[in-house]
């Protein structure tokens, strides 16, 4: 919206019925596992998405030459993480991004670092790039998961009661 361009899913409906699959294998695969296997899971799940997500707006941004160089990278963190806020938002949880948990971080050193490669590598490096960048954001945002890191306290403000 902010670039001017339709959404892609409204031109082909595939998305739309890909999503409606998925939605529906989820509440199978729901009955099979315990609360947390699902909840993990998701966890995963989303960071391939937000993993996927920041790449792909990244480098549209990055096509269309948009507020170049800060553009790419600001619109790639909040394409990727918008989806999941609004998630939360709408389920009534506390949102990924609001918690000391490394969500955003992991998403904004992928998208520092393709737009690193796609402005100092000669040639054309977007896919491998591009696929670089995404298993960056995955692996970062999985061990964050696996070894549940968090921000540290030193680098989250403290609000002081007036």
């Amino acid at each position: 919206m902010i670039l001017g361009v339709p959404a892609f899913w409204a031109s082909d409906l595939n998305y739309i019925w890909i999503a409606i699959v998925a939605s529906m294998l989820a509440f199978i695969a729901n009955k099979l596992m315990t609360r947390g296997q699902t909840y993990r899971s998701m966890l995963y799940l989303d960071a391939l998405g937000v993993s996927m997500f920041a790449i792909q707006a990244t480098h549209k941004v990055m096509e269309m030459n948009f507020a170049m160089p800060m553009g790419p990278i600001l619109l790639g963190v909040v394409t990727a993480i918008g989806g999941g806020l609004l998630r939360d938002v709408l389920s009534g949880n506390p949102t990924l991004l609001m918690r000391k948990e490394l969500y955003a971080i992991p998403v904004t050193i992928g998208c520092i670092a393709y737009s690193f490669l796609m402005a100092f590598l000669p040639g054309e490096p977007s896919v491998l790039s591009g696929l670089s960048c995404m298993l960056l954001i995955f692996f970062l945002r999985a061990a964050a998961i696996y070894w549940d890191l968090r921000v540290p306290d030193w680098l989250l403000t403290k609000q002081t009661e007036t």
